[in-house]
Formats: structure tokens, sequence, C-alpha cells
């Protein structure tokens, strides 16, 4: 009911800061929306939200952010058994926190890059981080983290059969380690001892996850009881000790159970998830395709359309030049022809006029050539 209520909560916020609040928060809401929903064993929807967050967040901005998201998507990549993709995720982190001298975080990012190279069975590399890591703490002097790359150590060197370097480093862990996780402290030590062959350590360390131990420690340390109380022939021991071994084995497997049955629905959604992700993935593709065709044709139409319109008004601007030179050449001719007309005009005002003065002379001729014929008469 409380992760119900977590997520409904954290769900209005995301809406709140998407469409109204304060959009500089969003990463940091995003981020805490992705640290609910890997609580409650959602790691599809948890990625998804560190992914939002980490794509809100703007180049440069808040590294310190950047690098807790890359760390839990590495934790859930890890519990997805998804190593490669915690391996990038953990490196990314290392990066911001290098970036911003972060020596605390950097440590503890070698110390998962180191655990992601045991998981793909690369020892040489995990041990290459590690010892990274143990030098950087050295340097940085703080006592609870020393011990917590010591206790990693000596538990890879244990993984590795190498039982007196498992020891020296687990020694140098041990009283600090054993404030903070008693079980895991005594299991080590334990699993060191049986490796050495020493069966009154081994022994002595059981008895005291008898006590404290969690289930996972109590199992394995009546399984080492057991198997010691019969090499000693002390078979009532024994007979207690495989009847409690019974108990926690079947405390282990309801839990591993469970745990199996949400790392399965985690897988399978993440699997529904990048399924999704991947079609998505081609629809926008397709879409992308589509958009570019489309702009390629809208380009080419509006190319096309800017040509025709050019060529339409260079076709206009020709014809109204040719009217114009027309209207110019006709108005010419026009005015040529009145002055013309003007001239034939004046020639034959002047003509009539020469021809009236003609038949005046004419008439004067004709009455003085009367008078000269009356005269010689």
């Amino acid at each position: 009911m409380k992760a119900k209520e977590e997520k409904e909560n954290i769900t209005e916020l995301v809406d709140y800061y998407e469409h109204r609040g304060d959009r500089n928060l969003l990463p940091t809401i995003y981020y805490y929306a992705g640290r609910i929903y890997a609580e409650t064993q959602n790691a599809p929807q948890a990625l998804d939200y560190f992914q939002k967050a980490n794509d809100a967040l703007k180049q440069g901005e808040d590294t310190d952010l950047r690098s807790r998201i890359y760390s839990q998507m590495g934790y859930l990549f890890h519990y997805q058994e998804v190593y490669d993709e915690a391996l990038k995720m953990f490196t990314a982190a290392y990066q911001c926190n290098k970036a911003t001298n972060d020596t605390i975080a950097m440590i503890y990012d070698l110390r998962d890059i180191s655990t992601e190279y045991e998981s793909k069975d690369n020892h040489d590399k995990a041990f290459e981080y590690l010892k990274k890591a143990y030098c950087m703490a050295k340097q940085y002097n703080d006592k609870y983290m020393i011990a917590n790359i010591e206790h990693y150590t000596a538990s890879l060197y244990r993984i590795t059969n190498k039982p007196d370097s498992a020891m020296m480093y687990a020694k140098q862990s041990f009283k600090i380690i054993l404030l903070s996780d008693s079980s895991s402290a005594y299991s080590l030590m334990a699993d060191i001892y049986k490796q050495k062959g020493n069966k009154d350590s081994l022994l002595y360390y059981c008895k005291q996850i008898e006590h404290i131990g969690n289930v996972y420690a109590k199992k394995i340390a009546y399984t080492n009881l057991t198997e010691t109380y019969l090499d000693s022939k002390e078979y009532n021991k024994a007979k207690h000790s495989f009847k409690m071994y019974k108990i926690y084995s079947d405390s282990v497997k309801a839990i591993k159970r469970t745990d199996i049955i949400a790392r399965m629905n985690a897988q399978y959604n993440y699997q529904i998830k990048e399924k999704e992700n991947i079609l998505l993935k081609e629809r926008n593709k397709r879409n992308r395709i589509a958009i570019i065709l489309s702009s390629t044709i809208a380009v080419m139409l509006l190319t096309i359309l800017v040509i025709y319109i050019k060529y339409s008004i260079k076709k206009r601007d020709e014809q109204l030049l040719r009217y114009k030179l027309y209207k110019q050449i006709l108005n010419e001719r026009i005015q040529k022809s009145e002055e013309h007309i003007h001239t034939n005009n004046l020639t034959i005002t002047n003509l009539e006029n020469r021809l009236n003065n003609l038949g005046k002379q004419k008439n004067e001729l004709e009455k003085e050539l009367e008078r000269e014929k009356e005269r010689l008469r």
C-alpha cells in the first residue's frame, strides 16, 4: 500500500513538473521517480525514468546528479544480469565523478566496476580496478572506505582460491566491517578458514553466525558445521546442524523463488520494454524517412513554384516592356503623321493662295489686254 501511494505521489509530481512546475527541477523529479520504481522492483519503468532524468539534464549541468543516475542504472542492469550495460553505466558514473574530482564517489565507482568484471569472470580486470580503488581510499585516509575495499578484495581473493591473500585483507577490514555487516564479515572469515583447512577457526566463526547471521550466512554455516561434526564423528551435533541447515535452506529457497520471480518479471518487462523501444525506434525511423521524403517533395515543389513565379514575372516584365515600346513607337508614328498632315495642309494652303494670286493676275492681264485691244482699235 505504501509503495502504491509513493508511485501515485511521484506520478502526480512528474505530471505537475512536466506541464506546470519549474522544469529545472524535472531531472531531479525523474531521478526520484526512478528510485521509487527501482525499490518496487519495476526495473523497466525505473530505467525509463532514469533515462528521462539523464536526457532532461543539459550538457555539463549537475554532474553529481548525472553520476547518481548512471550508478542507479548500473545497479538495475546488474540485477537484470546485463553485465555489459551495467559496466558501461558504472564507467560513465566514474567519468562524471572524475570531472568533479569527487574522490569518495570515484572509489565506489571503481569498486562497482570491479564487481561487474568479477560477474563476467574477468578476475584480472576486477583486481585491477579494486587496486585503484584501494590506492585512492588510502590516499583519502577514510578507515571505513578502506575497510570496505579491503573486504571486497578479500572476497575476490577467496573466489580465486588464494586464501592467504584473502585472510590478509579480511583481517585488516574485519573489525570495521563487523560494525556495519557482521554477517558478511563472519561468513567471509569462515569461508577463508575452510579453504585453509582450519576447522577450529571455521567452527568458531560458524558459531558466531548462529547467533547474528542472516539466513544466507546461517545456511552456509550449518552446512559447514554438519560436515565438520560428521568428520569428528559427533553425530548428534551433525544431526542438529543438518536439521537447522534444512530449515534455513528452505527459507533461502523461498526468498530465492520470490527473487527469481521478481527478476523474471522484471526481465520479462525489460524485454517487453526493449521490444517496444525497438518498435518505437523503427516507427520513428519510418516517420523520419516519411518526413524527409515529404520535406524533399515540399522543397522540390516550392523550388518549382519559385522558378515558375520568377518565370511568370519575367514574362510579364517582357510583355510590359514590349507594350511600352509598341506604345512609344505608335505615339511617335501618330505624331509624325500629324506633323506630315499639318505640312501638307500648309502646302495646299500656299498652293491655293498662289492659284488665287495667279487668277487675279490673269484677270488683270485679261483686262489689260482688252484695254490694249480697245486702244488699238
